[in-house]
């Protein structure tokens, strides 16, 4: 009720960002597990006229939970631009490849590897959905490597494989 007249009330600009958040968060985790396209063009239109986080981090937490449509995906490409949607929407695209029996190369796993999406990675190679050569660009980190745990695992996986 009070999202609605939001835009009257003399509150801080924080204050806004949060009614509007719990707003569409409540009416998000009430739609199961996607999202009504109505709902879902209403974000966007808020979005647009806002720039609101808040609808930003909804809408990246729908994508990394496979929430969207192919089109919804698209439509929230075309109007988010942060480096964590992109990532994030990259790391979808590929996903979906990988489910639908795509089989990565190794430009596909150096970007994935660029992007830190080491989920996605830990999944192509699960799947034996990774060319000999995307193998190949598994290598054991050195110290002080960033995320070094990480990069070990998949090169351990990597070779097993």
């Amino acid at each position: 009720m009070i999202y609605s007249f939001r835009k009257r009330l003399a509150v801080a600009p924080a204050v806004q960002e949060h009614l509007v958040w719990r707003y569409f968060s409540g009416k998000v985790s009430k739609s199961g597990d996607s999202i009504d396209a109505k709902l879902f063009d209403e974000m966007i239109q808020e979005f647009i006229d806002s720039r609101s986080l808040g609808i930003e981090s909804i809408i990246i937490q729908a994508v990394k939970s496979d929430f969207l449509t192919d089109s919804q995906l698209e439509k929230a490409k075309s109007v988010l631009t942060s480096k964590v949607f992109e990532k994030e929407y990259l790391a979808c695209s590929f996903r979906k490849k990988i489910d639908s029996g795509v089989i990565l190369d190794s430009g596909d796993i150096r970007k994935l590897l660029e992007i830190r999406a080491y989920s996605i990675l830990e999944l192509a190679i699960d799947k034996k959905a990774v060319t000999s050569d995307g193998l190949n660009c598994f290598v054991a980190p050195g110290e002080g490597t960033p995320d070094k745990k990480m990069k070990s695992n998949l090169f351990r996986k990597a070779r097993l494989n």
